[in-house]
């Protein structure tokens, strides 16, 4: 098979690369881990739940987190959806938080914690887009991305064929994400990128080393930045396990 779009990866390392451990993470200082074969189910319920709570192909959604093994199943659930991501990076302030998130036009925002959620819940009510604030780890009151599961387990049937339909519309040229830049001369800039120029960079540095299946990569700087979006897409290619 070809990888031409992000979400290619999960059929890719499935069918090419099948491993115990495509990502790992810890919770509560305890590893969890996730096979390809997890993921690639864990995606698609993610994006069922999506569309059964209205959100549709074209979309914006960001998420504001540090590096978690779950970005990933956001990410790729986003993307096969049509969605396009916008990631944030969990350290700048509330000011900023709100021009990005009324800038890119974001229809929901998943934060990463409590403490992002202190940051972000306050401002949310004045985003005209802004709709929904879902959790990757448990906040009170707030559903989380495994409630979205969840409820995608449920309208599974009811929204496979659209999935289905969606992901073969999806061209490599079509939009995945926005990147924002780190604002050193004034706002922050939105930078528009497609499935090509991502999968294309990873596909090509894929040669630069021999580490492959049955190796592990730590994930440690920002998901948020190109370069580190980048590389785990490129690690993904390889069939290295990604901690």
């Amino acid at each position: 098979m070809e990888v031409t779009r992000t979400f290619d990866l999960i059929d890719w390392s499935c069918e090419v690369y099948s491993r115990e451990v495509m990502f790992g993470g810890k919770q509560d200082k305890e590893w969890i881990t996730y096979s390809t074969e997890a993921v690639r189910e864990l995606t698609d319920l993610f994006s069922y739940g999506l569309l059964s709570l209205g959100y549709r192909k074209g979309d914006h959604i960001a998420t504001i987190t540090p590096n978690k093994a779950e970005w990933n199943i956001v990410d790729h659930g986003l993307a096969q959806a049509g969605i396009i991501h916008v990631p944030i990076y969990p350290t700048i302030g509330s000011e900023e938080y709100a021009f990005i998130l009324e800038h890119s036009e974001a229809k929901a925002v998943i934060v990463g914690n409590k403490q992002i959620y202190n940051k972000v819940g306050p401002i949310a009510e004045k985003i005209g887009t802004l709709k929904d604030i879902f959790t990757f780890d448990p906040v009170d009151g707030i559903r989380t991305i495994n409630e979205i599961i969840e409820e995608g387990r449920k309208v599974r049937d009811a929204w496979k064929e659209e999935l289905r339909k969606i992901k073969e519309s999806i061209r490599p040229s079509d939009m995945a994400t926005i990147i924002y830049t780190s604002g050193t001369t004034g706002n922050s800039k939105g930078v528009m990128l497609s499935h090509h120029n991502l999968v294309t960079n990873a596909i090509a540095t894929s040669t630069a080393h021999e580490f492959g299946l049955g190796y592990k990569a730590l994930s440690f700087l920002p998901l948020c930045h190109v370069y580190e979006r980048m590389m785990n897409y490129h690690f993904q290619y390889k069939g290295t396990s990604i901690y």
